[in-house]
């Protein structure tokens, strides 16, 4: 168990490292546009992708209305589900597993399973 947490944190610690910059960023160009601190930290950690994060900065400046800025968000993330549909063709998971991971499954994370399941499959050959 505890070598499956090294692993994965050598697996994640770029991938960490490549959020907390964007983040970072996220959050300073969020608030020099003039969005309020708390609407920054909400979308955070309630919008999964990065994209629709910083789309949303100027559709908050030129004052589009809440209803659009959610839609668009909600269609740039929904690339999302075509990765965890890709990976159930692989490995079927249960389909209380596959909401979440349609939720929840990024670029980074799909790129770690598929890269891990890769070099799996090249030992196997």
């Amino acid at each position: 168990m505890e070598n499956s947490w090294k692993y994965a944190f050598k697996l994640t610690t770029p991938i960490f490292m490549g959020y907390f910059a964007a983040g970072v960023a996220y959050g300073m160009l969020a608030t020099n546009a003039g969005m309020p601190a708390w609407f920054t930290i909400v979308m955070s950690f309630t919008v999964v992708s990065g994209t629709a994060q910083y789309a949303a900065i100027p559709f908050f400046v030129s004052g589009v209305g809440a209803v659009s800025v959610f839609l668009s968000t909600l269609l740039m993330s929904l690339r999302f589900s075509f990765y965890t549909l890709n990976m159930m063709e692989h490995k079927p998971i249960s389909k209380a597993k596959s909401l979440v991971a349609i939720a929840g499954l990024t670029d980074e994370g799909f790129a770690v399973i598929f890269i891990t399941e890769r070099a799996k499959a090249s030992i196997i050959l």
